[in-house]
């Protein structure tokens, strides 16, 4: 058991030192490239997508389940 434990902490450990090792090795463009963007620069959902949202809702809220005969299906237009 102790040998398990020593080994599990040593993973553990490791682990730790390698991430922190690599975050040393990875390149400026890439690390300011991987920086999340801004939450005015995110995509928006398009008027079809609210549309059949609304569609799919309605049904869902009628008691329908999914993959039923009557589920709807959204064209687009």
């Amino acid at each position: 058991m102790a040998d398990w434990l020593q080994w599990r902490y040593f993973a553990y450990w490791f682990e730790g030192w390698q991430q922190k090792r690599m975050v040393k090795k990875i390149p400026q463009e890439i690390q300011t490239w991987s920086q999340p963007i801004p939450e005015d620069q995110w995509a928006k959902p398009s008027k079809q997508l609210h549309e059949a949202e609304k569609i799919t809702q309605t049904y869902y809220q009628q008691g329908g389940k999914f993959g039923g005969k009557d589920m709807p299906i959204y064209q687009l237009k």
